[in-house]
């Protein structure tokens, strides 16, 4: 596996977004790692329904995003600017209870957007 080539080689910061269809594969590979997760530095970046391109809508209530060959069902809060949901499901897939970065990803999506996105983070 590259991801545990990386690690032994002594590569301690992995990049990841959930759009890269790279989340479960990285989090499988930090989980059988030797190296203690506290040892690795996990940056991700955070997605919203309205930046997830060629995201469908379900039943209103959810997503679903096509990315890495994979397929992944989202459900949303009322107020598709949280980013809740869409945090526990990337940790939920990178198989960890923390990331030590986390960026908010597509910022042109107004400023509104991005402010409303922005502080709502702040609470995770």
């Amino acid at each position: 596996n590259l991801i545990h080539k990386a690690i032994n080689a002594g590569v301690r910061h992995f990049d990841s977004a959930w759009l890269y269809g790279s989340d479960r594969y990285l989090g499988r590979a930090i989980a059988s790692s030797p190296v203690p997760r506290s040892q690795l530095f996990l940056a991700t970046k955070l997605i919203t329904d309205w930046a997830v391109p060629g995201a469908t809508s379900v039943d209103g209530e959810s997503i679903v995003v096509r990315s890495g060959g994979s397929e992944t069902k989202v459900s949303l809060a009322e107020d598709s600017t949280n980013p809740a949901d869409y945090f526990e499901a990337q940790l939920a897939d990178l198989n960890v209870s923390y990331v030590d970065a986390l960026f908010h990803h597509h910022m042109d999506a107004g400023e509104d957007v991005f402010l409303q996105t922005w502080h709502k983070m702040e609470l995770l």
